[in-house]
């Protein structure tokens, strides 16, 4: 990936799996033995299959680093959400300019602006700053405007149907 212009991919829309992709492209990096970092947003609670495949499999590939409190969000969050998100852009940052790290992963970033942890003009200039030959991929619902129009790639995950409507609960291997 070294000498290549570097990417912003942004993962969006209300479909499930857009951390699922992003950890996906981690695993094609890692394959060619390119190393990456994922920074999760709004996630403390019980780690994912993704993070649990990692730790195991890949441990020297892919580093993880996990920001947020356990439960969710909603409209009302705490002091200490606002904390976390900016501990995760600055963690996102150190990652960037790693010389190890051709790929970091913002997991559910967007989401994070959305609720106001962090400003749009925080991510676009992170955005713009990062080093050229760096591979930036954005997840989370309700990309902004601003971010989509940096991006060099943009996929929507639809929700045609999911089986959480018809009373099947989270499913281990799939949903977690």
């Amino acid at each position: 990936m070294e000498g290549t212009k570097g990417l912003i991919i942004v993962h969006t829309g209300p479909g499930k799996g857009k951390t699922t992709a992003a950890f996906g492209l981690c695993l094609r990096a890692a394959g060619r033995d390119h190393k990456s970092a994922v920074v999760q947003f709004l996630k403390g609670g019980d780690p994912s299959g993704e993070i649990y495949a990692v730790q195991k499999y890949f441990p020297d590939m892919v580093q993880i680093h996990t920001y947020g409190r356990e439960g969710f969000i909603g409209g009302d969050p705490r002091e200490e959400d606002y904390d976390m998100a900016e501990e995760a852009l600055n963690k996102a940052g150190e990652m960037l300019e790693s010389s190890e790290i051709s790929l970091v992963v913002l997991d559910e970033i967007n989401v994070a602006i959305s609720l106001g942890l962090i400003g749009t003009r925080e991510v676009i200039e992170f955005l713009q700053e990062k080093p050229r030959e760096k591979h930036v991929v954005l997840t989370g619902r309700e990309a902004p405007q601003r971010v989509l129009e940096l991006a060099d790639t943009i996929t929507i995950f639809g929700a045609e149907r999911h089986h959480f409507n018809a009373g099947v609960s989270a499913v281990e291997g799939i949903e977690y």
